[in-house]
């Protein structure tokens, strides 16, 4: 019998195998890849990054892990965010513009706005 199962091989999941290493463990992952929605992909002269792979680092739970588990990180350079909408791309100005600058109905214009606010309170708080 196993000391643990764990399901799912995001970061999460990950994170808990590596805790459990000197466990008898069993991960299970339905996808054909291990890391969740962390993944990059390549457009054209641009990537684009999906998921939390990005963190703030110094003194955070991220950093830590990373430092134990000997994975190596780099700086991305560029600007980390971005917005590619009906074939227009913004990588300029801040991100609490760009609900006004891409092509999109009132209706979802508000309704990105209104995530926008919710977050940013968020964050504050």
């Amino acid at each position: 019998m196993k000391d643990a199962v764990i399901v799912g091989g995001g970061l999460a999941g990950l994170s808990a195998a590596w805790r459990l290493r000197n466990w008898d463990v069993t991960l299970l992952e339905s996808g054909s890849r291990v890391g969740g929605r962390i993944r990059s992909e390549n457009r054209g002269r641009y990537f684009l990054n999906w998921g939390g792979h990005m963190f703030a680092g110094g003194k955070t739970a991220t950093n830590s892990l990373i430092t134990e588990t000997q994975t190596r990180s780099s700086e991305i350079p560029g600007s980390l965010s971005a917005v590619s909408m009906d074939g227009k791309l913004l990588i300029d100005g801040p991100v609490q513009s760009y609900p006004f600058r891409i092509p999109m109905s009132l209706k979802d214009r508000a309704s990105m706005i209104k995530a926008g606010v919710k977050v940013s309170a968020d964050v504050l708080r």
